[in-house]
């Protein structure tokens, strides 16, 4: 019998020593919705997801706002509020208003 090892990390905290080591020892892995450096990943594109909530809002007539995002260090949260931020300030006249604030652990 032989015994396969194979691992999928969706831990946004993972460091890249860890995951040095894990691929020194040759263990097939793979990061979901996580991008560090040259490991593999499958993501989404987390600034494009950020825009159809900022068209949303825009539709409903929204023109001052605060964006709250989650921790900065797993990237996504910044992503997705840079994505909304750069589809929201060309159509707002109070682009000026808006304002960006990351939060951890909410």
């Amino acid at each position: 019998m032989f015994a396969t090892i194979h691992m999928i990390f969706v831990n946004a905290h993972a460091d890249g020593r860890f995951l040095d080591e894990i691929a020194t020892r040759g263990v097939p892995y793979i990061l979901v919705n996580r991008r560090a450096g040259a490991h593999p990943s499958v993501t989404c594109d987390d600034c494009l997801g950020g825009r159809p909530a900022a068209e949303h809002l825009l539709a409903l007539g929204h023109r001052r706002l605060a964006v709250i995002a989650g921790e900065p260090h797993p990237g996504t949260s910044t992503d997705r509020a840079a994505g909304f931020v750069d589809r929201w300030e060309p159509s707002s006249p109070a682009a000026s208003t808006t304002r960006t604030c990351c939060i951890a652990h909410f």
